[in-house]
């Protein structure tokens, strides 16, 4: 009798199966994604429902449960995309950078991405454990955009990011943004160099 061998591409099990649907049709997954993002800024965590989400990806309730267990599976998949969107937006460049030009492109990034600040600060309260895995991956690719300038302790990057995002929050609430800005900078150069 011959022995049946076992293919490693064929899964089994329903996370199995999820890995392989958004494989072969990630642009669902994503339009999934996208579409809590958006949700998740307009409404909250507290307020993202699966059927605000599908309504808003022009999707099925059952293709939701094809990438996803739960509404709070979605929402523990959310922060990592949006950190992954914003690491991406700072390594598009190989270049050192000193904190005030990172301060730029994060600011940059926050004005193109109006939802991050909330699933940010959502996230945070959502799932701590899970908010400071994505907070130290941002430690790490700050660090690499910062290498040039002196190497700046984890701790010290976490001080940087928390004050470059507290900013950049105030920043996008107030109209004296300039002024803000300008004390930010000031800021960042004492303590990032």
């Amino acid at each position: 009798m011959a022995r049946k061998t076992l293919n490693t591409d064929q899964a089994e099990g329903p996370l199995a199966r999820r890995e392989m649907r958004i494989r072969k049709n990630p642009e669902t997954y994503g339009a999934l994604l996208a579409a809590a993002l958006q949700v998740a800024g307009e409404h909250g965590y507290r307020e993202t429902t699966i059927y605000r989400v599908v309504e808003r990806a022009n999707l099925g309730v059952g293709t939701f449960y094809h990438y996803f267990e739960a509404r709070e599976d979605l929402l523990d998949s959310l922060f990592p995309f949006v950190q992954g969107r914003l690491i991406t937006h700072l390594a598009d460049s190989d270049e050192p950078l000193n904190a005030e030009q990172l301060f730029e492109l994060l600011l940059a990034f926050v004005d193109d991405n109006a939802n991050y600040l909330r699933i940010h600060n959502d996230a945070q309260a959502w799932r701590p454990d899970l908010y400071w895995v994505e907070r130290n991956r941002l430690v790490d690719a700050m660090g690499v955009r910062l290498a040039a300038h002196g190497a700046l302790t984890p701790s010290r990057l976490h001080l940087l990011i928390g004050i470059m995002l507290a900013f950049a929050q105030v920043a996008r609430q107030r109209e004296a943004r300039a002024d803000l800005e300008g004390e930010a900078r000031s800021l960042l150069r004492t303590i990032g160099g």
